[in-house]
């Protein structure tokens, strides 16, 4: 007589998404695996909210990879992934992705360019008129 034996496992978080500086228009792809028997379903969340598909984020077929295009600056936050069978399941470490501003940034008609974290100057533009002004 044979006798087989079918073990259920705990999912288990094999690949923890990695965080990252990002900026803003720039694209990202998250990762996650996840052991387990039966195997485990796949999920994300983005500050313990669940995240789902949208028109910049996508996941891969079986969730293993999320991808957020064109990030801006509220795509910024802690994302986990999730592992979830029937015999329970397990979180991610958190990844943190931070998104900052572009280099240049328009407000109204004035155009600051910043190098280092440091203002340089401030473009001034009206009637014709170009004004360059250093800020120390």
């Amino acid at each position: 007589m044979i006798f087989c034996c079918v073990f259920s496992e705990k999912p288990a978080i094999t690949v923890h998404p990695q965080g990252d500086i990002l900026k803003e228009g720039e694209n990202v792809t998250l990762s996650c695996n996840a052991t387990g028997n039966p195997a485990p379903t796949i999920s994300w969340t983005r500050d313990g909210s669940p995240l789902n598909a949208s028109g910049k984020i996508s996941f891969s077929e079986n969730k293993k990879l999320l991808t957020i295009t064109n990030v801006s600056r509220t795509d910024s936050g802690e994302y986990r992934c999730g592992a979830e069978n029937r015999v329970g399941s397990d979180t991610s470490d958190a990844a943190t992705l931070d998104v900052q501003c572009k280099t240049s940034i328009f407000v109204d008609s004035y155009v600051i360019l910043t190098f280092k974290k440091m203002i340089l100057s401030v473009i001034s533009a009206s009637m014709g008129m170009v004004t360059i002004t250093a800020i120390t």
